[in-house]
């Protein structure tokens, strides 16, 4: 019995080693052309034993009584008003004082993270070839400055294929973006383990969770 045991436990080490060992792939594609819109997100854990796959379609935002307006596939309608907004940001806000040191921890986590694939094309036109020369150099501003933060931020495995295309004499605006990021799912549950820990630092930090978690809406600041 104690030999079954054994083994057991080396079985049960030598599977949670390569979980650990695993990557964690996060894919991530959006194309606009003209007014629509189509984002997919793909998330593959456990050499692909686990995977979350989520498409939207946004056909149109607009802002109407100081609402923004997303519709999506099936007549789908989102509203995000200026409460949705200050929520979001007072949530964020009541998380890091919740959380001994949150950002040193998710900078970190995001510095062990590698970026193996980002293209990203777009095609711009104006009527006027003035205009549409300024829209381009300002799209490559753009996406070198994005290209240059992602670098300094993760390590990047691959080279950024970026693409600017100047459409003169249409009205035209096109852009397609894909990514994919890795990290190793044993850097996941270490930080974890150190953000549950920093949590039990604060005081009433793990019932503040708790109350953010399952009632955002009504989650309050700590008062100290």
């Amino acid at each position: 019995m104690p030999v079954a045991w054994f083994w057991l436990a080396v079985a049960a080490i030598a599977l949670l080693a390569a979980a650990c060992c695993s990557d964690v792939v996060v894919r991530g594609r959006y194309r606009r052309v003209g007014s629509d819109d189509i984002g997919e997100l793909e998330i593959r854990a456990l050499f692909g034993l686990i995977r979350r796959r989520k498409v939207m379609k946004v056909f149109e935002w607009s802002w109407s009584d100081a609402e923004w307006i997303v519709k999506r596939g099936n007549q789908e309608v989102t509203h995000i008003d200026r409460e949705d907004i200050e929520r979001f940001f007072r949530n964020a806000r009541l998380a890091l004082r919740l959380t001994f040191h949150m950002t040193d921890v998710m900078n970190r986590l995001i510095a062990r993270m590698r970026l193996t694939e980002l293209t990203w094309h777009t095609s711009i036109g104006l009527r006027d070839a003035f205009w549409t020369a300024m829209m381009t150099g300002a799209a490559w501003s753009l996406k070198t400055s994005v290209a240059g933060a992602l670098s300094r931020r993760l390590r990047l495995c691959a080279q950024p294929a970026l693409r600017v295309e100047p459409l003169f004499g249409s009205s035209a605006f096109k852009t397609k973006l894909s990514f994919t990021a890795r990290i190793r799912a044993g850097w996941l549950l270490l930080a974890g383990m150190m953000l549950f820990g920093r949590i039990l630092r604060v005081k009433g930090g793990f019932e503040g969770w708790m109350k953010l978690l399952t009632n955002p809406d009504k989650a309050e600041p700590q008062r100290t």
